[in-house]
């Protein structure tokens, strides 16, 4: 699996040319993770899921792709635990750690999708240089709200294909899709893998705009998570034996400085490299 920022064309053409580096460091006043690389991805069908809103206007506001041998609701409802909406209580974690490598899950933030590197046009097909017209319109709204699924052997063929579209036009192909999420303006995704973190199973995208209080599959009316009055989050809580002195938040914190003041401390782990799997792109 290959990740890139804004889903240039021309990203798709050289998969190989970075490694995996999961690592949270400081980029100005935010902190991210740098990942451009391909993931090994299990072999087989895999399923699309538009993932809608349970009210009116009941648009698309996230996406969920996995193997065919993934409960989607199962699957979904694991890596909301884990890492969901950073935007909602309860998400789980916010970065790669020793918590989400545990459960198999990765993790790309909005600030983590690399820039893609526009000026090797020289290590381009002619065909790219020439016609990728998501290259030459980056900035309008359409470059932000889209994110591509494809297969790794048929990255090269649906490059060429896709280079004549704008990424909201680009139609789907049985080895891949472009799929769109309107008036986004920041993506995420969840990387779900199998138990040996060796194959990834799911990949779920979302973006700011998403509840998935308010969200649900195809198919389905409930949505993927439950909402509680702050009451019965407290009960529920106090259920659980949860600290609320608010001792555990300091101990919590005071542990993070040091690792937000050196970039170099903390260093996570490195998901599985592979030369076959899915190319994921952003646009």
């Amino acid at each position: 699996m290959f990740w890139s920022p804004a889903g240039y064309i021309s990203s798709i053409t050289h998969p190989d040319s970075s490694t995996p580096e999961p690592q949270p460091f400081l980029d100005g006043t935010v902190r991210r993770h740098q990942i451009t690389h391909n993931l090994p991805a299990r072999n087989g069908t895999w399923r699309t899921y538009p993932l809608s809103q349970t009210e009116p206007p009941y648009a698309i506001s996230a996406w969920f792709v996995a193997h065919e041998t993934v409960d989607p609701i199962t699957e979904i409802t694991k890596v909301l635990r884990v890492a969901g909406s950073p935007y909602e209580y309860d998400c789980g974690s916010r970065d790669n750690n020793a918590v989400t490598r545990e459960e198999c899950v990765l993790l790309v933030n909005r600030y983590d999708w690399k820039k893609s590197e526009r000026n090797e046009t020289d290590t381009l097909p002619s065909w790219l240089q020439s016609s990728d017209p998501a290259d030459k319109n980056f900035g309008t709204v359409t470059d932000l709200d889209t994110i591509g699924v494809i297969d790794y052997t048929n990255a090269m063929e649906a490059a060429r294909s896709w280079s004549e579209y704008l990424p909201n036009q680009r139609l789907p192909s049985p080895n891949g899709l472009w799929m769109d999420i309107s008036n986004a303006e920041y993506i995420w995704a969840r990387a779900g893998f199998d138990d040996r973190y060796s194959e990834a199973r799911s990949l779920l995208c979302f973006t700011q705009w998403t509840s998935f209080f308010k969200t649900s599959l195809p198919g389905h009316t409930e949505p993927l998570r439950m909402e509680e009055t702050d009451f019965e989050r407290y009960q529920r809580g106090v259920h659980e034996g949860r600290d609320y002195s608010g001792l555990a938040w300091l101990r919590e914190n005071e542990t993070r400085q040091p690792e937000l003041q050196d970039p170099t401390l903390g260093y996570l782990h490195e998901p599985p490299t592979s030369n076959r799997g899915i190319n994921w792109l952003t646009r």
